[in-house]
């Protein structure tokens, strides 16, 4: 089996795992996430990833506002843009009845959610996001960007998780966007199977805990050399005693 060795900096970078089902997971770092120190890393990663848009059928995908939100934050952390938008915009909520005339007109999209509703915006007005925004009275119960800048492994099976927060340390991971319907490991193709396996976390599971912190499962790096557990204290990646073994 191969095995990528990642390099000791982690921004803007992706890693492939697995969880304890065998279920495969994309990891977008941002500017700081942790990443396993065995795992399929950095452009060895991006490979794969355009490799399995060849190979696995395009599907459907749905997203999850869990996802979105950071534990141990009061509010969950960020959970609306700061205004108008010219980047697509997911937002969540209860009922689409009061964005009709915004489906009809083409101004937004139905996506499919977990729970609830979602829409895609994409190009939301001042207007607009002050409308669905009102003191006590909005309607948006979450809005984030959904940058479109590579290939949606979700609609090809994978769990597509992102780093929550900003860059004082490696935040929690956040499922974005989740298959209908997963993959399992073994269906790669034999050249990028074991790769993919790298990384495991046999007490994870992606479709059952959108928001994990990977350092708390298996050795990790980060860009900073720290990482924010799932209670929010901060933690050193090399501290090993803080990594449960598995």
């Amino acid at each position: 089996m191969e095995t990528d060795f990642p390099a000791a900096h982690s921004t803007d970078s992706c890693w492939f795992a697995i969880d304890k089902d065998g279920r495969v997971g994309f990891f977008q770092t941002g500017e700081a996430g942790a990443y396993p120190r065995l795992c399929l890393f950095g452009e060895a990663a991006q490979e794969v990833e355009t490799r399995l848009v060849e190979v696995i059928p395009a599907g459907e995908s749905q997203v999850d506002r869990r996802g979105r939100l950071l534990p141990a934050m009061e509010g969950g952390g960020m959970w609306h843009v700061f205004g108008s938008s010219e980047w697509p915009v997911i937002m969540f909520l209860d009922s689409l009845e009061p964005v009709r005339e915004a489906l009809s007109t083409g101004r937004a999209t139905e996506f499919k959610a977990r729970e609830g509703f979602a829409i895609l915006w994409r190009d939301m007005t001042q207007a607009e996001y002050d409308r669905f925004h009102l003191p006590r009275h909005g309607i948006c119960r979450g809005c984030n960007w959904r940058f479109e800048d590579r290939e949606n492994l979700a609609e090809h099976g994978v769990y597509s998780f992102s780093t929550l927060g900003g860059n004082v340390t490696a935040f929690r991971y956040g499922l974005q966007e989740l298959p209908t319907n997963p993959i399992h490991v073994d269906q790669l193709p034999p050249e990028i199977r074991g790769r993919v396996k790298a990384a495991c976390f046999a007490n994870v599971s992606f479709d059952e805990q959108p928001v994990f912190q990977p350092a708390e499962h298996l050795p990790c790096e980060s860009d900073n050399g720290t990482y924010s557990d799932m209670e929010g204290v901060l933690r050193s990646v090399a501290d090993r005693r803080e990594v449960p073994e598995e």
